[in-house]
């Protein structure tokens, strides 16, 4: 006598049934679109910041990275002298001269902050027309990560 092999149609059902509530609860989070945009403006902010340095040391103007909790841009002194910071004018991008340097989908958790680059490529703030380069390395917040930026070299980690 042989033993009838298989599975029954409720153990079937029972399976099916639990595909599908994990693709109903744990597919979208392998699929969000968020993780990937968040890593995106990470990338571009530090970019953004690596070019400010650049671009400040082979134009000898003071460049400001310009961070809020939802955009960052990228500034140059106007009359490029230091005598008032005045930080109007937009620093284009370099493979698009066309559009400014800037972007508008900060993700949450991202922290207002103003890094300056001088024509020696050290980083600092600007308070009261007076540059001043930072002491230490600063670290600055974008959403869920980090990126800091020494003082006296402007090296941008």
């Amino acid at each position: 006598m042989k033993a009838n092999e298989g599975f029954t149609l409720v153990e079937l059902i029972m399976v099916i049934v639990l595909i599908g509530v994990l693709a109903a609860v744990a597919g979208p989070r392998f699929f969000s679109a968020d993780i990937f945009e968040d890593r995106f403006f990470y990338d571009d902010v530090v970019h953004a910041a690596r070019y400010a340095r650049q671009f400040s040391v082979t134009k000898g103007c003071y460049t400001r990275l310009a961070i809020t909790s939802s955009q960052f841009e990228l500034q140059r002194d106007t009359d490029c002298n230091s005598s008032a910071f005045d930080f109007s004018a937009v620093v284009k991008r370099p493979e698009d001269q066309s559009e400014n340097f800037r972007n508008v989908d900060a993700p949450a958790g991202t922290g207002a902050a103003n890094l300056v680059f001088d024509s020696q490529g050290r980083a600092g703030s600007v308070s009261a027309s007076v540059f001043t380069v930072y002491s230490s390395t600063q670290t600055f917040t974008i959403g869920s990560r980090t990126f800091s930026v020494d003082g006296e070299t402007g090296f941008v980690r």
